[in-house]
């Protein structure tokens, strides 16, 4: 006969060679709960909740909880469910048939007892850790669950089949019997038959309405980024994988042709334009020039600024014929606008050699041809104002046409370089009506592209006194002072931004090289 000792290891081992084949994280409801109280105090160290079940069926086999096995616990209410106690499994010991727990985790006031045997399980917590998030009444129903390994134990204590004795904000007691619980889809626990729960019931997170993992691929809320694909990938995470070609806007007004390019949004800054000149003027003119102006960053080295010739064999052509070249400049490596104006929008002075040391000081200086004009004016005495014109172009590092301005007249179409003059609507820019020294022609308009009409340009010293300023060579006149390497008077730049960044300067957040880096 074997020894009642003898008896009580025997019953044991059965028992938990019973629960090796119970599946993984299976729910097992309680029926036999007699107690519980739930208690808040004033001090932490009051709160307190005790709870038992006893000749439970659900507890006729039992899963050792000695380490390396977990022992969890939280409590779910209708409106509340507390964060997830974990257990030093460590502090669980063999106790008779069955297992008990005992620790003091915070000094006095704080304890937790669990006595968990054949048909039996009583839980006692009081302080840390539970006083961290305590049950507040009153309750609609109260669930308790003891998560020991693999087996998870709840009991929902209701009325029916239980019977509330007190059911108040600092105390709750309700008797047993307990019912099953129900898996609360949206509430932060996983319960089966859960295979997630994020504490919402939003499709869309990967982890779907009914609590369930979405499938590898499923769509997913977005980062906000259109250059990343958003999709779960079955264990409930949302992935953002970069993405590169689809169209985007990267919220710069002076980009075109966004794109991603490996899960960011980048754009082409937009083509510059020519915004001021100052053509040849009587005498030994030593103020010429061509400002170029565009968006921030962008690499100008390699465009080609051409001096063009368009009036021909009747007009001072210096031996060029009508859309002929004078001279041809390639701006050097490492040309890059700059942002001088603060919004996104840079400036280049190119001058030529012996015709714009009196400009001050160019950003590039292009080999000339000439020594006393380097852009061409078509008539000696300034008399023929429209038949014999002359022209700048500008075209990029691999000769597509960028910017052209003709004056006095329009380059004719012509090869090499006539035609280009008539790419877009030809037209003559403003003509220097008074050849006066430090006189620019001006574009107007604010727009961040090509003039495209005469309207768009000026003479200013057609401003003011315009008779006296323009039949007296040199006579100061109230606004016809050139500004190479800043906006004209009457132009505003910038860049917009064209999405809710909040300023015009989210743009830029890079500083621009510029040609002095």
């Amino acid at each position: 006969m074997l020894s009642r000792r003898s008896g009580i290891a025997a019953s044991l081992l059965l028992a938990l060679a019973l629960v090796s084949v119970a599946p993984a994280h299976a729910l097992v409801n309680l029926a036999g709960g007699k107690r519980l109280m739930a208690a808040e105090g004033f001090n932490p160290a009051q709160d307190r909740i005790t709870f038992r079940f006893q000749k439970d069926p659900g507890l006729f086999t039992v899963q050792s909880p000695l380490c390396p096995t977990q022992t969890r616990l939280r409590f779910v209410t209708d409106h509340q469910t507390t964060a997830e106690i974990a257990l030093d499994c460590g502090k669980w010991r063999v106790a008779g048939s069955g297992f008990r727990y005992s620790d003091k985790p915070a000094g006095p006031g704080s304890a937790v007892r669990i006595t968990y045997r054949v048909g039996t399980l009583a839980v006692t917590l009081q302080g840390v850790p539970y006083s961290g998030t305590p049950i507040v009444g009153p309750v609609g129903f109260l669930e308790t669950r003891v998560t020991i390994g693999p087996q998870a134990y709840c009991g929902r204590w209701d009325q029916p089949p239980g019977r509330y004795v007190k059911n108040a904000s600092n105390r709750v007691v309700v008797t047993g019997p307990t019912a099953a619980c129900a898996a609360t889809c949206g509430n932060g626990v996983v319960e089966a038959p859960e295979t997630c729960d994020d504490g919402n019931t939003q499709n869309g997170d990967c982890c779907t309405s009914a609590c369930q993992l979405a499938s590898a691929g499923s769509a997913c809320s977005g980062d906000g980024n259109a250059c990343t694909s958003d999709v779960c990938d079955a264990t409930g995470v949302c992935q953002h994988q970069p993405a590169t070609g689809p169209s985007c806007d990267d919220g710069n007004g002076c980009t075109t042709g966004d794109v991603c390019v490996a899960g960011a949004c980048h754009g082409e800054p937009l083509e510059p334009w020519i915004n001021e000149i100052d053509y040849d003027s009587p005498g030994n003119d030593t103020g010429e020039f061509v400002e170029l102006a565009g968006p921030a960053g962008k690499d100008l080295s390699g465009y080609h600024v051409v001096s063009v010739e368009g009036g021909g064999a009747l007009c001072l052509t210096g031996g060029a014929a009508a859309g002929q070249a004078y001279s041809i400049g390639t701006l050097p490596p490492g040309t890059v606008l700059g942002d001088d104006t603060g919004t996104g929008i840079g400036f280049l002075v190119v001058g030529f050699a012996g015709t714009s040391t009196g400009v001050g000081a160019c950003d590039v200086t292009l080999a000339g041809d000439a020594s006393t004009s380097n852009l061409k004016d078509g008539d000696l005495l300034n008399l023929n104002a429209t038949g014999c014109p002359d022209g700048v172009l500008l075209t990029s590092g691999g000769g597509a046409y960028v910017d052209s301005a003709s004056w006095e007249g329009v380059v004719p179409a012509t090869a090499p370089f006539g035609p280009l003059f008539h790419a877009f609507p030809a037209f003559a820019i403003e003509r220097d009506e008074g050849g006066l020294a430090g006189v620019s022609i001006e574009k107007t308009s604010s727009t961040l592209a090509r003039a495209t009409s005469a309207a768009e340009w000026r003479d200013p010293s057609e401003l003011g006194s315009a008779l006296t300023c323009q039949s007296q060579s040199g006579l100061a006149c109230p606004a016809n002072t050139a500004t190479p390497g800043a906006p004209n008077p009457t132009q505003v730049l910038e860049c917009p931004v064209v999405q809710p960044y909040g300023s015009v300067s989210r743009a830029f957040v890079q500083k621009p090289r510029t040609l002095l880096d």
